[in-house]
């Protein structure tokens, strides 16, 4: 039979720190220490990177689609494959940057809410 005790200490801090010990055979100590705050903040810069990257493709964009619509030839046609290629590409990266964003941004949530739960435990 496998004996297992759980110890969680909290700070009452910007950041959030558990440790957890278990008693067994093979089970280590882990520690866990969270900044939500810095979470938080970097959530944010992901975000007005993402809408600053956007507004500047948008606008690069419409030059191209500007001057896709008067050239004519083999190369016009080459430009505008390659242009399509460029497009699908920049979206999975704004894609990506989101993803990124979301994750930062729920990690945020999920740590500051087991803080503030864990403070009011202990009150």
């Amino acid at each position: 039979m496998r004996i297992h005790t759980l110890v969680a200490v909290v700070r009452t801090s910007r950041a959030w720190e558990q440790t957890l010990t278990a008693t067994a055979k093979g089970i280590a100590m882990s520690i866990i220490s969270v900044d939500t705050e810095l979470l938080q903040l970097k959530s944010a810069n992901v975000q007005a990177t993402v809408d600053r990257i956007s507004a500047d493709v948008q606008a690069m964009k419409r030059g191209l689609d500007e001057l896709q619509g008067s050239w004519r030839g083999a190369a016009a046609t080459n430009f505008q494959a390659l242009v399509t290629e460029w497009t699908i590409t920049q979206g999975k990266v704004e894609a990506s940057l989101a993803s990124i964003n979301l994750a930062l941004a729920s990690a945020a949530a999920t740590y500051a809410q087991a803080e503030q739960g864990n403070t009011q435990r202990f009150s």
